[in-house]
């Protein structure tokens, strides 16, 4: 707006001093321009790489997490599987003991009664 303003201010300037201080100021006012175009386009890149980072380092947080929680399912599944396992053992360990053969009953030392017997001892 201030060029525009100088741009209208040096096509009405009455002398050429005049033009060349308003040339002067117009040269000036370019220079900040571009120093703020310049400026403008850094914060640009700053904000872009700051957006980058952020990126990254969620990035990188996510697989971080994603690797602990596969680590820590492969503990817990090594140790279901160990359970899995002891208990198995210890099913066909049961197994085993139920499928030995029962030792024959031992009579000896008992009295079998007959019907022989009972009426062998009635008066």
């Amino acid at each position: 707006m201030a060029l525009d303003q100088s741009w209208s201010d040096f096509q009405d300037a009455p002398t050429e001093s005049r033009k060349q201080a308003i040339l002067t100021k117009i040269s000036h006012l370019e220079a900040q321009g571009q120093a703020l175009d310049a400026r403008r386009r850094a914060l640009l890149d700053d904000l872009d790489l700051a957006d980058r980072e952020r990126a990254t380092v969620s990035e990188t947080r996510t697989r971080a997490a994603d690797e602990a929680a596969l680590a820590e399912s492969a503990a817990l599944a090594g140790t279901v599987a160990a359970r899995v396992q002891a208990a198995e053992a210890q099913r066909l360990a049961t197994l085993a003991k139920g499928q030995q053969a029962a030792a024959p009953a031992d009579y000896s030392g008992l009295k079998l009664w007959t019907t022989a017997d009972a009426s062998a001892s009635s008066p």
